[in-house]
C-alpha cells in the first residue's frame, strides 16, 4: 500500500496505516475494501468507518452513479470475490486509488512498504561490510566501496556500473576523463582487459 502522509488531528488514520504497514500477508479484496472504508470515514472526520449505506449515498451524490449496499456487503464478506470492471472503476474513483489495487493480492505478495531509502540503506550496509572485509587486502577497492556507500545515489551508481561493465572501452575512457593525469599512460593491465573483452 502506498503511504500518503496527511496531517489530520484524528490519529485513527495513523493507527490503521501503522497496522497495515506491519502486515506481511496477502490481502484479499474484502480486506482492502474494509480498510478503505475505515480510512474514508477517518478522512471525512466522522471518527468511524463509513457505513455501506453512507458509501452508497456518497457515491450517488458525489459521482452521480449508484452501487447497492447488498453488492458492497457481498464484496466485503467475501461472498463475491471479484467485481465488475465498472464497479472497480467506480470504487477506485470514490476512494481515489488505482483500480489495480482493488483486487486480491497474489499468493506470497508482501504488502509492507518498501521505500527507496530503505533499499539504499541496505545497500550502504552491504558496501560498508565489504569495505571492512577488503581493507587489509585491497585498500583502494575498500575506499571505493566506502565512497559509494556515502553517496546519496548509491543505487543509481551501482546501476551505472552495471551498464559500464558491458562496455569496457567506455570504462577506460571515462576513467581517463575523470583522472587526466592517467590519460597519458595506460597500464598493461588495461590493454589486456581490452583484448580480453574483444
Amino acid at each position: 500500500m502506498t503511504a500518503i502522509i496527511v496531517r489530520i488531528n484524528n490519529l485513527h488514520i495513523a493507527n490503521i496505516m501503522a497496522t497495515e504497514s506491519k502486515r506481511q500477508i496477502d490481502m484479499i479484496l474484502a480486506d482492502k475494501l474494509k480498510l478503505l472504508r475505515s480510512l474514508e470515514g477517518a478522512l471525512r472526520g466522522i471518527n468511524r468507518p463509513l457505513s455501506k449505506a453512507d458509501m452508497a449515498r456518497l457515491i450517488g451524490s458525489e459521482l452521480g452513479e449508484s452501487i447497492s449496499v447488498a453488492y458492497l456487503s457481498q464484496l466485503e464478506s467475501g461472498k463475491r470475490e471479484h467485481m465488475t470492471a465498472k464497479s472497480r472503476g467506480l470504487l477506485a474513483r470514490f476512494y481515489k486509488v488505482h483500480p489495480g489495487y482493488l483486487v486480491s493480492d497474489p499468493e506470497g505478495y508482501v504488502t509492507g512498504l518498501s521505500a527507496p531509502h530503505a533499499i539504499e540503506a541496505r545497500l550502504d550496509d552491504y558496501l560498508l561490510d565489504g569495505a571492512a572485509m577488503l581493507q587489509p587486502r585491497d585498500p583502494e577497492i575498500a575506499a571505493g566501496l566506502r565512497t559509494l556507500a556515502a553517496s546519496k545515489s548509491v543505487r543509481e551508481l551501482i546501476l551505472l556500473s552495471a551498464l559500464l561493465a558491458a562496455r569496457p572501452e567506455a570504462v577506460l575512457r571515462l576513467r581517463d576523463a575523470l583522472k587526466p593525469a592517467r590519460a597519458a599512460v595506460r597500464s598493461a593491465s588495461d590493454r589486456r582487459l581490452m583484448e580480453k573483452r574483444k
